[in-house]
Order: C-alpha cells, then sequence, then structure tokens
C-alpha cells in the first residue's frame, strides 16, 4: 500500500525537526530531502517539493495501476485492476513544508483564530503568493486573490464554480477571514513599507492575522478541485440465436431553449423542465434470448481543464472481451465542467456459470496543458447471472406477457411502461438549483426486460451547473442624524412703564445730571410698577420633517458581481437596516441597469431614511434575482444577501447632499447677502434646511460705534446664534437681524453686553415623537439680565424663572417689580432667556426690552442751532477713473466649445478740484435753566459734482461737553469738499440718552475764480487693455467692438466681446485675467482696474440619452472604436451603459493572474483576421473584437431577435471570459470559435440573411 500525504507528511516534519535540533548552524544550507508522492496527473511518483519525476524503491513497490491481465474464460474473479493510490485530500496540491529559514515560532494571541498561524514572516518589501511559491515556501501552481477592499464579501474562483470569502479589518488592526469552502493556505498582508507573511499550515477556513496600518491584502490559496471519474452500469441477458427476435431500447433527455447540448447553466432558485423519451423496437420472432452484458461508461471531467481521452479498455473478470462505442472516435475530448457517455457490449460464447461478475473500464486521458503525462481513471459495475437484472432492478418476466416487454424508470411518473412493439413514451422532470441539488451530472437509466428475458439498460444525462450572485455592502461613514429644533420665545408685559422720579433725593438745580434732564420742581413722589414675564420653550420636529424631509439619513452602494458565465436580470437591489426596536428597515438601491453581464459586476447607489438612529446597526444588501422557467422569467424571485456591515462613524448634522453645502462644514447653509462698509458680501451661517432656499430678510446689524457685528467662527450649525460681547472679533462674518423680516433694535448699552438673535424652527408635526435616537432631546435653560449702562434688574415677587434642564416644550411665567428711582434718568431692563442643546451645543435665545421713563424733567430738544458765515477754498486740475466689467462672473463651457464674454471698460475725466474745502462756526444756545450735556457733534454735507450729489460727514469740535443754562457755546466745521460745487450742510447733535438735534441746512458757494480750471493739468491719458498671460492663464480673441488703445481727452465707454475657447481638458483650471488701464498726461495718477474670470471646461464624462426606437441599428467594430462620444447619441448610450462607467476604459476580462489587460477600444483596434500568423490567437482577436461590437450595438438599442445570435453571443461571454489571447486549442475548438465570430461579424455590419429579422446598417 502507497503512504498516504498525511503520513509523509509527518516524516518530513518528523525528520525536518531532527536536522534543525542537530545541525541549526547549518539550516538556512539544508536541503530538503527528495520525497515520493505519487501524481494522478503525470502517472507516476514525483518529488513533493520540485514536481520532478523521480524513481525509487517506494515508486517500484507502488508503480501504480497495471495493465489487464488474460485470463480464462470462467476464471473465477479474486481482483481488479490495482488501484492507484489517491490524495488523502480533495485538493490537487500535497502538503508542502515552507524552507527552514522560515521555521521561527510566531507569537499567538489568547483567541483561537490568531493561534491557527502557525509561522509568519515579515518583510520590507512586497511579496506575492507567486513570488513565495516560486521560492519553495508554498505549493507550485497555487492561486491567490487579492482582495479589494479590506472588508467585504467575496467570490473565489476555484475550477468550474466560485467559493465565497468574507474579509473584516477593525479598529484593533485585526484582519479576520472566513473562506468555508476553500482552505486557505497563507495570508499576505501589506503597509506602505513592506509585506507580513502569515502561514496556516495545510489550510484553514477561517483565521485572524495582526497587522497595524495594513491596506491592502492578498489570500494564497489551493482550489478545491473534483476528480475526474469513471461510472458503469451493467446488466445480463441469456445470448442470442442466430435468427431469434431482439429488442432494441433508446432513452435520450432534452433540454428546451436557450438550453443547448443538455447543459443547463442556472443561478440557484431557477429551475428547466427535463423531457426524457423512452424508445422500444422489436425485430425477428420471438425465441429464446441468452448471453450478453451491455452497459454505458460515462467519463466526468467537473475540472476547468479540456481532457483528451486516448484509450477505453473495458474487461469482464474472466468473460469475453468488450466492444465500446463512443459518440465520437477515440481520441476525443471531454470539454471542461462536462461529461461523456459511451456504450459497451460483451458477448458470451455460452451461459456462464450463476454468480457474481464484474465488469471494469479504464480509461487514458490527458489533461491539456500537463505536458504530455498521461493519467488514468477506473470505473467498475457488479451483474448477475442466474437472476434476471441487477439487485433493485429485478423484474419477473410471470408479469409481461409473451411477445412484450416491458421499460421500467424509476423517474418516470408511472415507474414501468408495457410495449408489445415498436414505440415511444416520454416524460417531463424539473430540474431545479437551490437547496441540495447542487452542480453536476444528472443522470437516469432505464431497464428493458422483454419476456424472452433479454434485459437492456440504457442512460441519459444532462449537465447542471448553479451559480449564485456575490453581493457586498458598502455603508459611508458618518450618516446623517437628525435633531430636535428648539426655540424659545419670550415677551414682557408691559413693555413701557412711566415712573415719577423721588424728590427726597433729587439733584440741585445747578448740577448736569445723566443725560441731561433735571428733575422739575412740581415732581411729585416715587412709583413702582410690575412686568409680567412669559418665556416658551418648543421642541420642534427636526428641519423639514412636516414637509416629508427626512429625520435620518444613511448611504452606501451594493455591488452584485456575477460569477456566471451567463447573464443575471435583477429584479431590484435592496438593503436593510436591523431595527433595535422592530421590524427592520428596507429601501430599495439604485442602479445604472438590472441585467448584470456575464463575469461582470454592477454598483448600485442607496439612501436610506430610517425612523431610528442608524448608527452602529448592521446592513445587508439583497439582490433580488428574477428566476427563469424554461430560460423565461417566471413569477418567482431568489434573494442573495450580503454579509452584514457596520454603519459605522460619528453622526452627522445634515442631510448628506449631491455636492458640497455651503456653510461652516458641519451641515447645511445659508448664504446671506448683508451690506457694510458701502459694498455688498456674502456670508453664511449655519441653518436648519427649511431655511437654507429662503432670501436674507432683515438689514444688517450694527454697533453704536456704526461697526457691523460678527459671528465669531466657533459658532455651531443650529436653529439660531448667540453673539457674546466677549466674541465680537474681527475675522467673523456680519450676522444678520431674523425675526420675522424685522430688524431687531440695538441699545448704546448692549453695544458690550453682546446680542441675541433667535431663529425659530417649524411647528410641531404628526409623527415627529415616534422618532427614535434623534439629538438634542434636551436643553440646558438660562434667564439673565443685563446690567450696567442705565440698565437695571428688578426684584422677582411671584412665579419661577427658567433655569435646569428640560426635554419638552415648557412654558415659565414670573412677575418683576421695578423702582423707585431718585433721578430724572430714563432706565431700561434688558432680559434674556436662553438655552443651550445637551448634544450638539446649539445655542439660542429671546430678549425682552422694558423702557422706563422718568416724567416731569427738561427736554433736550429746545437746544438751538444757528450756522455761520462760511468760507471756501480750491484748486483747479483733472482727475481720471477707470472702471470694467464682464456680463458674466464665471464663464462654463462645454468640451471644444467656444463661448463669447463682453466687457465694457469707463473712463471718466473728472473737473476735481484738488484740496477744496470749506469751513465755518455755528453757536449752539440753551434757553432752559438747565445745562444740557452733549455727547456727539457731527456734520453732513452735500455737494453738487457735474450734476451728482455727493454726500460727505465728520465730526465738528465744540467748546464743552454741556450747553450752560440760558447761555451758548461755539461749534467749528471745517471740511473737505468732493469738488468745487454749490452745496450745504447740517450739523447733528446728540444729548446725553441718544436725543439728537439738526440744525437747518446751510449753503455754501465757491467764487468764480475757484470755480475756473488754474490748469488743464491731467485733460487726457493713455489707455489700454491687456490679457494676463502665464500658467492657467488664458487669453481670447475679440470678436465685436473695440478694446481701448490710445488717448483719451474726455470721459469714454469701450464695448468689446471676446471669444474663448475652444478647450478639450475638463481638468484644467483656467483664469481670464484682463486689466485695463490708464496714465494721465500730466505723468500722475496713473491707475487700473482687472477683471478676473474664472473658466470650466464639462462635459468629458460619458452621458447616456435615452434609447429611441430608431437606435435599433448596428455599426461596425472600426465605428465603435473612433466614434464621437459626444456628437453621436448611439456612441455615447453604447459606451455609457458598459458595466463600471468606465466607457472606452473598460477593461476586457480581466484575469486573476494576468500581468495585464486590454481594455474594450484596444480589442476593437486588433488587426484584420487574415494579417496574423498564430491561428488560434487570430480567431480569439477576432472573436473579440465581434463580441465588443455586438455588446456595444446591444447596450445602444439594437436586438439579438433569434435564440441563435443570443446563444452564440453568450458562447462568446463564456469563452473569452475563461480564455486569454494566447491559451492554445486544438482545431475543432477554434473552428467553433470563429464560426461563432464570423456569425456576430455578419450581425455587427448589418448582412445577417432576411431569416434572421436582424436591426440593420444605421444610417
Amino acid at each position: 500500500m502507497a503512504p498516504s500525504r498525511a503520513t509523509l507528511a509527518w516524516a518530513v516534519l518528523a525528520a525536518a525537526a531532527a536536522v534543525s535540533v542537530q545541525q541549526a548552524s547549518a539550516a538556512i544550507s539544508l536541503r530538503m530531502p527528495v520525497i515520493p508522492w505519487y501524481s494522478v496527473l503525470r502517472g507516476g511518483y514525483v518529488d513533493l517539493i520540485t514536481r520532478q519525476p523521480v524513481t525509487t524503491q517506494m515508486a517500484l513497490a507502488n508503480a501504480g495501476p497495471v495493465a489487464p491481465g488474460n485470463p480464462g474464460a470462467f476464471q473465477a474473479q479474486t481482483g481488479l485492476f490495482n488501484p492507484a493510490p489517491r490524495p488523502t485530500s480533495r485538493t490537487i496540491f500535497p502538503l508542502t513544508l515552507p524552507s527552514l529559514a522560515f521555521w521561527e515560532k510566531c507569537f499567538k494571541e489568547t483567541d483561537p483564530l490568531s493561534a491557527l498561524v502557525t509561522k509568519c514572516n515579515y518583510q520590507d518589501t512586497f511579496t506575492t503568493c507567486t513570488m513565495l511559491a516560486n521560492m519553495g515556501y508554498l505549493p507550485k501552481g497555487v492561486q491567490s486573490f487579492e482582495a479589494k477592499m479590506l472588508t467585504g464579501s467575496f467570490a473565489l474562483p476555484t475550477g468550474c464554480a466560485s467559493a465565497s470569502l468574507g474579509v473584516s479589518y477593525d479598529k484593533l488592526f485585526r484582519l479576520t477571514f472566513n473562506s468555508p469552502q476553500v482552505p486557505v493556505l497563507a495570508v499576505i498582508s501589506k503597509d506602505p513599507i513592506g509585506s507580513m507573511v502569515s502561514y496556516f499550515g495545510t489550510g484553514t477556513t477561517q483565521g485572524r492575522v495582526k497587522h497595524r496600518l495594513a491596506h491592502k491584502v492578498e489570500f494564497c490559496y489551493a482550489p478545491t478541485i473534483s476528480e475526474i471519474t469513471v461510472t458503469k452500469t451493467a446488466i445480463y441477458s441469456t445470448g442470442m440465436q442466430p435468427g431469434t427476435a431482439a429488442w432494441a431500447f433508446a432513452k435520450s433527455v432534452e433540454l428546451p431553449q436557450p438550453y443547448a447540448n443538455n447543459r443547463a447553466v442556472m443561478f440557484n432558485g431557477d429551475s428547466v423542465d427535463a423531457t426524457w423519451t423512452l424508445m422500444a423496437q422489436k425485430s425477428g420472432a420471438d425465441v429464446s434470448y441468452q448471453g450478453v452484458v451491455t452497459g454505458t461508461i460515462s467519463i466526468n471531467n467537473p475540472t476547468p481543464a479540456v481532457i483528451t481521452v486516448n484509450s477505453i479498455i473495458d474487461q469482464v473478470t474472466g468473460g469475453p472481451a468488450a466492444t465500446v462505442v463512443c459518440p465520437v472516435g477515440v481520441p476525443f475530448t471531454v470539454p471542461a465542467c462536462s461529461f461523456a457517455t459511451c456504450q459497451y457490449t460483451s458477448y458470451y460464447p455460452y451461459a456462464p456459470p450463476p454468480g457474481s461478475y464484474t465488469t471494469a473500464a479504464q480509461v487514458q486521458f490527458q489533461v491539456l496543458g500537463s505536458a504530455g503525462y498521461p493519467s488514468m481513471a477506473q470505473g467498475a459495475s457488479v451483474f448477475n447471472v442466474g437472476v434476471i437484472g441487477a439487485p433493485g432492478l429485478a423484474v419477473s418476466t410471470a408479469t409481461i406477457p409473451v411477445g412484450a416487454a416491458m421499460i421500467s424508470d424509476p423517474q418516470a411518473p408511472q415507474g414501468q411502461y408495457m410495449f408489445s412493439g415498436p414505440g415511444q413514451q416520454s416524460f417531463a422532470t424539473s430540474v431545479t438549483c437551490g437547496g441540495m441539488q447542487a452542480s453536476g451530472a444528472m443522470s437516469n437509466s432505464a431497464v428493458m426486460t422483454a419476456s424472452t428475458g433479454q434485459q437492456i439498460m440504457q442512460s441519459a444525462t444532462i449537465q447542471k451547473q448553479c451559480y449564485d450572485l456575490s453581493v457586498t455592502v458598502v455603508p459611508r461613514p458618518a450618516p446623517f442624524v437628525g435633531r430636535w429644533g428648539w426655540a424659545v420665545t419670550k415677551t414682557g408685559n408691559p413693555g413701557t412703564l412711566r415712573l415719577k422720579p423721588n424728590l427726597k433725593n433729587a439733584a440741585s438745580a445747578d448740577k448736569p445730571i445723566g443725560f441731561g434732564k433735571l428733575f422739575s420742581k412740581d415732581a411729585g413722589g416715587s412709583t413702582t410698577g410690575d412686568v409680567i414675564y412669559t418665556v416658551t420653550y418648543t421642541r420642534n420636529p427636526p428641519a423639514g420633517f412636516t414637509a416629508g424631509a427626512p429625520a435620518f439619513e444613511a448611504s452606501g452602494e451594493v455591488i452584485v458581481q456575477n460569477p456566471a458565465p451567463i447573464n443575471a436580470r435583477l429584479q431590484s437591489v435592496l438593503v436593510t437596516i436591523a431595527n433595535p426596536n422592530g421590524a427592520p428597515y428596507t429601501t430599495e438601491a439604485v442602479c445604472p441597469m438590472l441585467t448584470i453581464p456575464a463575469s461582470q459586476r454592477v454598483s448600485c447607489a442607496w439612501r436610506a431614511n430610517p425612523t431610528f438612529n442608524p448608527v452602529g446597526q448592521s446592513v445587508r444588501g439583497i439582490a433580488r434575482y428574477i428566476n427563469l422557467r424554461n430560460g423565461e422569467a417566471g413569477g418567482q424571485t431568489t434573494d442573495f444577501t450580503s454579509a452584514p456591515a457596520s454603519i459605522s462613524g460619528g453622526a452627522g448634522t445634515g442631510p448628506q447632499p449631491d455636492g458640497d453645502d455651503e456653510g461652516d462644514g458641519t451641515g447645511r447653509g445659508r448664504a446671506l447677502l448683508q451690506t457694510w462698509g458701502g459694498a455688498a458680501h456674502r456670508t453664511s451661517v449655519g441653518l436648519p434646511d427649511e431655511l437654507a432656499a429662503e432670501p436674507a430678510v432683515a438689514t444688517t446689524l450694527y454697533d453704536a460705534e456704526g461697526n457691523a457685528l460678527v459671528v465669531p467662527n466657533s459658532v455651531v450649525n443650529g436653529t439660531g446664534v448667540i453673539v457674546s460681547g466677549s466674541g465680537l472679533e474681527s475675522g467673523g462674518a456680519p450676522v444678520m437681524a431674523m425675526a420675522q423680516g424685522v430688524p431687531l433694535e440695538l441699545p448704546p448699552y448692549l453695544r458690550r453686553g453682546g446680542l441675541y438673535v433667535n431663529e425659530a424652527g417649524p411647528g410641531a408635526g404628526a409623527g415627529a415623537e415616534s422618532l427614535q435616537g434623534l439629538q438634542d432631546e434636551c436643553v440646558d435653560i438660562a434667564d439673565t439680565f443685563v446690567t450696567g449702562d442705565n440698565a437695571v434688574e428688578g426684584q422677582l415677587i411671584s412665579g419661577t424663572m427658567p433655569s435646569g434642564r428640560i426635554c419638552g416644550t415648557t412654558t415659565f411665567t414670573y412677575t418683576m417689580r421695578y423702582g423707585p428711582y431718585d433721578d430724572c434718568q430714563d432706565r431700561r431692563s434688558v432680559n434674556a432667556a436662553t438655552f443651550q442643546t445637551v448634544d450638539t451645543s446649539t445655542r439660542g435665545s429671546s430678549q425682552s426690552d422694558v423702557t422706563i421713563d422718568l416724567d416731569t424733567c427738561a427736554n433736550p430738544a429746545e437746544l438751538k442751532i444757528t450756522p455761520g458765515p462760511v468760507s471756501t477754498t480750491a484748486q483747479g486740475g483733472y482727475t481720471w477713473q477707470v472702471s470694467k466689467r464682464a456680463d458674466v462672473k464665471e464663464l462654463v463651457i462645454g468640451q471644444d466649445a467656444t463661448a463669447v464674454v463682453t466687457y465694457t471698460v469707463d473712463y471718466k475725466r473728472v473737473g476735481n478740484k484738488a484740496a477744496s474745502a470749506f469751513a465755518a462756526e455755528v453757536t449752539v444756545e440753551n434757553p432752559t435753566p438747565y445745562p444740557i450735556g452733549l455727547e456727539g457733534s457731527t456734520y453732513t454735507a452735500t455737494t453738487m459734482c457735474e450734476g451728482a450729489a455727493k454726500t460727505t460727514s465728520g465730526a465738528i469740535t465744540c467748546e464743552g461737553e454741556a450747553v450752560p443754562p440760558q447761555g451758548s457755546i461755539k461749534c467749528k466745521v471745517s471740511a473737505a469738499a468732493p469738488c468745487v460745487g454749490h452745496g450745504a450742510y447740517t450739523v447733528v447733535l446728540t444729548a446725553a440718552g441718544g436725543f439728537s438735534i439738526t440744525s437747518p441746512p446751510a449753503p455754501f458757494v465757491f467764487d468764480t475764480k475757484q470755480l475756473e480750471a488754474k490748469a488743464s493739468l491731467g485733460e487726457c491719458a493713455d489707455v489700454r487693455d491687456s490679457f494676463e498671460l502665464g500658467e492657467g492663464r488664458v487669453g481670447g480673441a475679440v470678436v465685436s467692438g473695440t478694446r481701448p488703445n490710445g488717448r483719451l481727452c474726455g470721459s469714454k465707454t469701450f464695448t468689446y466681446g471676446v471669444r474663448y475657447g475652444p478647450f478639450s481638458d475638463c481638468a484644467a483650471k483656467l483664469m481670464a485675467v484682463n486689466t485695463a488701464s490708464l496714465t494721465p498726461s500730466s505723468g500722475a495718477g496713473s491707475t487700473s482696474t482687472t477683471t478676473s474670470l474664472p473658466i470650466s471646461v464639462v462635459g468629458c464624462d460619458l452621458y447616456a440619452p435615452a434609447k429611441t426606437a430608431d437606435a435599433d441599428c448596428v455599426k461596425p467594430p472600426h465605428w465603435w472604436s473612433k466614434c464621437d462620444l459626444h456628437g453621436d447619441d448611439k456612441c455615447a448610450s453604447g459606451w455609457a451603459l458598459l458595466p463600471g462607467g468606465k466607457g472606452k476604459g473598460t477593461l476586457f476580462f480581466p484575469k486573476p493572474n494576468e500581468r495585464s489587460a486590454r481594455n474594450y477600444t484596444a480589442m476593437l483596434l486588433t488587426p484584420p483576421h487574415e494579417v496574423v500568423l498564430n491561428e488560434a490567437r487570430s480567431v480569439y482577436q477576432e472573436a473579440a473584437k465581434q463580441f465588443v461590437a455586438a455588446q456595444l450595438n446591444f447596450l445602444s438599442g439594437a436586438r439579438l431577435p433569434t435564440m441563435e445570435l443570443q446563444e452564440t453571443f453568450d458562447a462568446l461571454s463564456s469563452f473569452l471570459s475563461t480564455s486569454s489571447e494566447g491559451t492554445t486549442a486544438d482545431e475543432q475548438t477554434v473552428g467553433a470559435i470563429a464560426a461563432q465570430a464570423d456569425l456576430l461579424g455578419a450581425y455587427n455590419n448589418g448582412t445577417l440573411p432576411g431569416v434572421f429579422k436582424a436591426p440593420p446598417t444605421c444610417l
């Protein structure tokens, strides 16, 4: 008996261990001993490591199968052919040990999965499974698979089918794999620097390795390959005498279209009806019948390689020679993943003694690509002499009428059929993929028994291949989680209190107090007033919820891989998310196409809006396949489900948009149009969705110093913003009032206390309370008073002020008492209710302003302002100004297109007299017996300059800070005028308390000499217009109008058009920079203005226009390689619908072990058939070219009208997906592929006969 591979492996391990102990210093140079192992493929013993033939005592003692002997006619059977030793594992690779240099002990983690690693090694270079096999660390011919992602489900190619592989990589840098069908020999994980190789001995179906910062992983495995087998049937009947009657029996099976050659390629869940036919023939007279053994020999090839059968030897132990008849003569080929059946007959010269006999068949074959080494397989069957039929099929002739025959078929509905003469009977069975019905050959045998004792067995076989779709779901990180919107409103009633001052502590009449008011002599006693405050905190549904906007949103993609050689049609692609408190959430993904071509994949985008928080929940992808019944779509579907993936990452604060939203980076924002500093500006403040589309509704807020309030950059997105006094920093964005379009009032005493702006959310909507896991469920609340600068705080006399934390809509009511006060100064009470959400720290507030007026005091409005004489000064000369604008701010043009932009340049000469000014003195009188204090004094002047009014303003200087009782002070005005022109000015005084007094307008004029220009300095100017050139800068061609160039001696406007383009690069960042300049003749005052125009080129991406009826036409291969994607709809739709979205760059059936692969365009450009010398390569290239053109014609709207065309397309798809350009093939295979390529070529060129009803050539 030959030793098993396990025995050999343990022997090698023991020998290697002994050597390592005795010769540790020489371990590196140790050479592995020759380990003989019987190879079925090579038909002899080879070295376990080198795979080279060896001759040893063991090989001689176990030389494999021997030729059959030549025993006598009735020699008793003692044994059959010596059986060949077979591998103990289903893998075609034996146990192979790495060299001793890798026998260091690896660290094993405590968990059992990582403990499966038998040895490991880190290298600072990148390695592959093939390199390890070449160095002897892995078996020769080991297969490899590099996962595209570190987490997901993948399909491993394993010959005639595929196996599943699941991979995950967690935050602890642990990579876990599960390969239930194929053992993994080694895992190569790769980081940016090198590779770590982890060995798993003879292979494992699961394991774990740890590798920090890994970004790629390659799996080395030995694919499970079934062995080539031979099976037999045998039936004995008594011999036939010359001239006697004889029955003939045939059994056949047929599959409906589109299945051919009794081969059903289906997905799990599909089914097809197989029609079985039993046919009986009778000849001659009814006499005794004896002495013959008949049966079938089935050769099953479940491997991905073609085998050639060279000989079939069939022998009955001690019996006569057998005649073997096959469908074609020997030698013949058995295609990959297929089978062949032969018939044999053995005649005895006379009846043998009763007993059990064995008939055996030995098949010699050669595997394509096995370097000529022969292989052999055996099969045997037992038959009985003296008993009619084999065990389990015995039939008594007593039940069969004389001259009749009965056919027994265990698969038939009736089980048995009686024939009195020639005839046939058919029945159908259903062949289904799924459950326990896996891929493989399906054979059925029937036995005919005649009344004479004659017995014949016949079989029919169909080949079934079943496939699963591979589904992977990839969720995007940081899904959107909505949040409750909070708003607060606060009111005070009444809004104004009128109190009388307390006379006991009133100031003396000659002392200016506060705002310039004093008590009158008839003032009464002090009073107090009460204000009732109402504060309501409202919790609202997420932004846009009442209008249908989602409260939660997760998204990602589902990748569906079709490993089969046929197309897969999907009904839909679904995504389910686990719900911890109820039924899972299910949504449908959006796919570019629902028919997945053979051996290709499709990526579908999904977006889910559950009513619960999806973060941390598992998500699965489901490809719902439409099952076929007899090749036609029925009402049944089969779901192929992915491995679960987790929706991870922090929750986002805004919905997932298709593009980038303008805002602060944390969610949606709104661009606010504001005006400050005399110019329009644009900024963004984070807002809810329903406000993002609304226009700006209020003006900019300014403080008392005239500066725009700004929102600091640290403010987060939310339903409102709070600008505190310390947050009014430079570099922020000016904020707008948002109180229903009414600007908020900004009293001076709030200048340092800050401004609170609140944006109310939508009203409560039905169904909002059912949402689970929203952010900002609770808020922390407070109620505070602003103090200082005449802002006062009242005394709480009833109710409760807001404080603490609330988790729902709540209203607070409380009463504050104000007074008494001992002076005449007016006061205000500013009270703000605020909140801050617990989760996102979003803030909001609402304030109530109560005005407290103290009556019976003097009024600053009695001040009288009298303007005095005005003096003017001026100096002559001209000034020039230039401005330029384009009719667009940004230019977007199509690829290879042009566009015209209109520019307008204004040159303006102004008779502006430099150093023109005026000066005046005004008198301020106080007729009251009380001093009145002043807080500010300014002037405003309006001057007419060339027919246009220009306004200037500034401060003036007064003699003191207060106007004495029944006295006056002088204020001086000294200001520059924008030009020498007539005008008028006014003076504005601001008394304490913010009360303003304005003087009547006072005119000023310039005399005749001042109005005359003393010099013509700068009367003319040289003007130019030019483009800036350089990297990323482009110029244009003037197509209309005139550009400025030359000398001007007066104002003038130029308008001209510039054509830009064409441009072909959509990725380029282009800018047209155009400058208009002028230089006055005086040489001083040169100026210029520049217009920058960003240019974006679009249209480089493929588009797929809708198919129309006139798209049912075809184009030849050379047209598809050069057609215009942007100018021809058929060209665009055909290339755009190729799976993967890469258009003309789509790879053409990439193979796992190929170093490089051609794309579709390259295959269309291959030379004509007759130019290539190598016939096999020429046929492959022609088949590829015609297949690509046919696929593009079909995707662009052309029909494949007949089953013959569709089968040809599917056959070439299967061939091209499993064969390479350099693959050798026999003459028969080359001829078949060439015929199929010619048929598709006639289809692509529109030359098929009319019987095909094929689409014509496009006009």
